[in-house]
């Protein structure tokens, strides 16, 4: 009992705070973005001009202000271009089209089935592993589906979904290049590459994620 009273506890008091207000105040700035519907509908139209591969990634503001409610000239945002949506996954429908999207929601049912089926058929010596992990991909789902994402979501989703995809592999692949030194030549530079190419993309997120610091200190 004394094992699941904390997890109990804490699923308890989220389910509280979906219903209430948290009732300490903690001083975050609020978000300010379309509404689901709003979201939905600039989605849609979007869609029509260019359904298989959307208008473009990164392109939302675009579509925003191509297909956004003409009430808006109205009201304190009239001039105001939001570059994401209420959803992640509406975004990126809009943005990267219904290819790339059934190909993300393929991947999430084949996962939530292989954990289902891990969770109800599996080893009982992997079922607390598999319920966590499960837990914590099924609410990053949620929050992409009811929330817009930012870089701390988004990579504790793909690590979550990476760790699940690990965890319900059902065969480990091993390789010897003992006796093939092409292929162990070929591997480390493949690596050597993989390196390279993480490094750099380290070096761009990390200037952009400075900027935003500058850029957010600077509206401050």
């Amino acid at each position: 009992l004394g094992k699941i009273a904390l997890p109990c506890s804490a699923i308890v008091i989220a389910g509280l705070l979906l219903l209430f207000r948290f009732p300490v105040g903690l001083g975050f700035p609020s978000e300010v973005m379309p509404s689901l519907k709003a979201s939905g509908d600039i989605t849609v139209k979007t869609l029509r001009e260019s359904p298989l591969l959307g208008s473009g990634p990164g392109t939302f503001s675009v579509d925003y202000a191509k297909h956004r409610s003409v009430d808006l000239n109205s009201t304190n945002f009239w001039n105001v271009r939001f570059d994401r949506s209420s959803s992640r996954f509406l975004t990126e429908l809009a943005t990267t089209g219904l290819l790339v999207s059934l190909s993300g929601i393929a991947l999430a049912l084949f996962l939530a089935f292989s954990a289902l089926r891990q969770l109800l058929f599996g080893a009982s010596e992997q079922w607390h592993m598999t319920v966590g992990l499960t837990a914590v991909w099924s609410a990053m789902i949620v929050a992409r589906l009811l929330h817009s994402s930012n870089i701390t979501l988004e990579f504790a989703f793909w690590l979550s979904t990476a760790l699940l995809a690990a965890l319900l592999a059902k065969q480990t692949v091993k390789l010897d290049f003992e006796h093939a030194p092409r292929a162990a030549m070929g591997a480390s530079f493949g690596m050597i590459v993989a390196l390279v190419v993480l490094a750099s993309g380290v070096f761009v997120e990390g200037q952009r994620y400075a900027s935003e610091l500058q850029y957010g200190r600077a509206l401050r």
